[in-house]
This record gives C-alpha cells, structure tokens and sequence, in this order.
C-alpha cells in the first residue's frame, strides 16, 4: 500500500468549467482515510468514509 495522495493531487489546479480531474479532490474532501494501492496493472484508489449515525 502506497499513502502518498499529494503526489497525484500535486499542484494541479483545475478550471471552474472543467468536466473532469475532480476525482481525487473529491475523494479527499470526504473521506476520513484515503490512499493508493499499486497494482500489477494501474492502481486502486481505497477511501474510508464516516456513515454517521441514523
């Protein structure tokens, strides 16, 4: 397992009308853990994220 989200957030700034690359920003705006596994072919993008109570 590989935690290193601010190497593929980097210092990439993504226009207001874009239509794409908000991926990561999102997933780290909501969960409470996050991090990249390698594979043998890509990677896997893992997040934890709070349920609340009902």
């Amino acid at each position: 397992m590989q935690e290193l989200p601010q190497l593929f957030l980097g210092e990439r700034r993504l226009r207001a009308d874009a239509e794409s690359g908000y991926g990561l920003h999102l997933v780290e705006a909501l969960a409470t853990s996050w991090g990249i596994t390698d594979r043998v072919v890509g990677k896997t993008v893992w997040a934890e994220l709070f349920a609340g109570h009902h």
